[in-house]
């Protein structure tokens, strides 16, 4: 997927008018009559505002390109209304857009000229108002002047959080490819939640009543198989048998999908899509990713979802809803019975500890999460209107898909478990919504529920990353471990350098900047010898300095540097080196794994690269240092010190600095080294 993203932005960087063209055609469709409602063109326009940051294209081409689209298309809607007049309205395949049409003209009546310039920024109301103005017989003139404005305005403004998020991405690329390619995901994860709660409460708000009457109808007509519809859809029938039936149902299809796809004691290998998911999540793995995963993963933690749970529960007795209590206690017993069921069944251990990463124990509880924050959402949401069902429907979505990808960032599940427990957990919130729908729902409200439920959950969640912390100190960001190797110093001198990574590995076979330096010494004398050298090391990185991306003026030694990434591993020393305002040299360096001996005992041999970095503006958006395209490089002490000995190797066509400790403390391979015999002290 990602390479296919990539390959797709080498193209529009190599054709740039192609992507102008495929812009314009995508506006032009956005404005024209009822079409627009159905063409996304705002993630269009968001797309090509990250690939202008990333420089594939150029502002103000995609900016002209947008507005004449949408010029085009609201030029042929105002054409038709002015043609066709109130007949256009009455066709009757438009039958079913007639509340759109209503609403097109009532804000048109409004608002008069100005509302073509408002709706332009409005959503479905942009794709009729054009139409109703031509019909109402509004002058051309004064249309074509509101909707240039309109136009450029909203082609600017769409297109400006693209920008945002593409600058954010370069950032992000410049610590590793991999943690883009995880700001992506999560980013589509969420979108892809707010568009399923926009579904989910359409279809449901349009054929509900249509759905209820079809299950009773097939109950009726198949008085065994459906005895159970009526207990669900019936007011006046109970529920309970129905619930109980339905859950017996999904416990023995759980049961049956391990025993057909989960590998239920007879599998001790990963299936081809879980193998799949976990390498392909694997390479977008750094240490912020970790750390960020780690962050969201505590939210579906037994310690903060059971204290969520018991405040629903706690709440809902004391506003005495018992029956909502009665649902509230349904979901979490089946959530429980779904979780023992998968805890106690000898499926294959989860990937962390399957490949021998991590010892923590096997929690396969995602059930409970999904059933708690989404039946919560479902009980807040019920008799209230769409807008407020949206936003707690997506907040819910969002939080359940971002603890599910976080689970599989930290390989403590497989997805093949991760959508069992999700579809499974939404079969169950779905039958429990539709019987306590139909059956006197009461209204819960926001300062006696949500609100003390939002604040159980952010306490619980406090607390837990509160403890978490403590016991883990300083080493909170977990890195990933690297066994060390032993190797004679003469051999690494001599040959054993080549047995060492060539270039820094980002994600997967991409093998990016290639090592400039290997040095054999401990970490302490390395640094001492740089800054002895004019190396500056460079200051922790604060939330706070980031706000210097935002300057125009700062000095390139006062813009903060993102860590790359080497392996899933951040650099265990980052010094700069500045040349002027605008440039400055960077050396980073990597634990190789590898130990030789030196005149300090055991030492590392630490992986270097020698960058040479400029200072980026985007269009006065944010300016970060970004590196060069590499060339032979001065290796970071120009002349040998009385600390160390440099020698220069070819590999690969790019030249390798080896840097180790003075030739009279390796004497096997200085042998050859001149000595200066001895000489007898002159005689006063």
């Amino acid at each position: 997927m990602l390479e296919l993203a990539q390959r797709l932005q080498d193209w529009i960087g190599a054709y740039p008018l192609g992507a102008l063209l495929l812009l314009f055609v995508v506006c032009l469709l956005d404005a024209l009559f009822l079409v627009g409602a159905f063409v996304p063109a705002g993630a269009v326009l968001f797309a090509m505002g990250a690939l202008v940051a990333l420089g594939n294209l150029e502002l103000w081409p995609a900016v002209l390109m947008s507005a004449a689209g949408a010029l085009c298309g609201d030029g042929l809607s105002f054409a038709l209304g002015r043609r066709y007049g109130e007949r256009l309205f009455v066709i009757s395949w438009l039958a079913r857009h007639q509340e759109m049409i209503s609403a097109g003209r009532r804000f048109f009546v409004r608002h008069g000229g100005k509302g073509v310039m408002l709706a332009r920024f409005l959503g479905p109301l942009r794709a009729v108002t054009p139409a109703v103005a031509g019909a109402s017989g509004m002058s051309a003139l004064v249309f074509v002047l509101a909707d240039v404005i309109a136009a450029l305005l909203w082609a600017l403004v769409f297109l400006l959080p693209g920008m945002l998020f593409g600058a954010s991405l370069g950032l992000a690329a410049e610590v590793a490819a991999r943690l883009a390619g995880l700001l992506v995901l999560s980013v589509l994860l969420l979108v892809g939640g707010v568009w399923a709660a926009r579904l989910a409460i359409g279809l449901f708000s349009a054929y509900a009543e249509r759905w209820v009457h079809g299950l009773l109808d097939w109950s009726r007509r198949h008085r065994h198989l459906g005895r159970f519809g009526p207990g669900l859809a019936d007011p006046n029938q109970a529920e309970t048998p129905a619930l109980v039936a339905l859950g017996a149902l999904l416990l023995l299809l759980t049961l049956l999908w391990l025993l057909a796809f989960g590998g239920l004691g007879w599998r001790d290998y990963p299936g081809t899509v879980d193998a799949l998911f976990h390498q392909t999540l694997s390479d977008l793995s750094t240490p912020w990713g970790t750390a960020l995963a780690q962050t969201v993963a505590r939210l579906g933690q037994w310690p903060v979802y059971a204290s969520t749970a018991a405040a629903v529960l706690a709440v809902l007795l004391w506003r005495r809803r018992l029956r909502a209590a009665a649902h509230w206690v349904a979901a979490l017993s089946f959530g429980a019975l779904i979780t023992a069921l998968l805890s106690l069944a000898p499926l294959l251990a989860p990937p962390e500890r399957h490949f021998g990463q991590g010892d923590g124990p096997v929690l396969r509880d995602l059930i409970l999460p999904v059933v708690i924050y989404g039946y919560a959402a479902m009980l807040y949401c019920t008799l209230r209107p769409p807008a407020v069902r949206l936003r707690a429907y997506a907040g819910a979505i969002g939080l359940v898909l971002l603890i599910a990808l976080a689970r599989l960032v930290l390989g403590r599940e497989w997805v093949s478990l991760i959508g069992l427990s999700l579809l499974l957990g939404l079969l169950w919130i779905g039958a429990l919504t539709l019987g306590y729908r139909q059956h006197r729902p009461e209204r819960l409200f926001a300062s006696s529920f949500a609100l003390p439920v939002l604040l159980a959950l952010v306490l619980a969640a406090a607390t837990t990353w509160g403890v978490d912390r403590a016991h883990r100190g300083d080493a909170e960001i977990r890195t990933a471990a690297t066994a060390a190797l032993d190797m004679p110093a003469p051999e690494w001198w001599d040959h054993g350098w080549q047995e060492l990574p060539a270039a820094r590995v980002d994600m997967r076979g991409r093998r990016l900047r290639p090592f400039d330096l290997q040095w054999a010494a401990r970490l302490d004398r390395v640094q001492a010898e740089l800054v002895e050298a004019g190396w500056q090391p460079l200051p922790a990185l604060q939330p706070a300095d980031t706000l210097r991306w935002l300057t125009q003026s700062s000095r390139i030694d006062q813009l903060p540097v993102l860590p790359q990434v080497h392996a899933g591993s951040h650099p265990v020393l980052s010094l700069r080196q500045p040349l002027t305002d605008q440039r400055q040299r960077l050396i980073r360096l990597w634990d190789s794994g590898v130990r030789v001996s030196g005149p300090d005992g055991r030492v590392p041999v630490w992986l270097g690269t020698l960058t040479e970095q400029r200072a980026r503006t985007h269009y006065r958006l944010f300016r970060y240092p970004v590196a060069e395209p590499y060339g032979p490089m001065l290796p970071p002490l120009t002349a040998r010190t009385a600390f160390t000995v440099i020698r220069v190797v070819a590999r690969d066509a790019h030249r390798l600095w080896l840097m180790g400790a003075p030739r009279v403390l390796y004497t096997e391979p200085f042998e050859d080294a001149p000595r200066s015999p001895p000489r007898p002290l002159p005689t006063p």
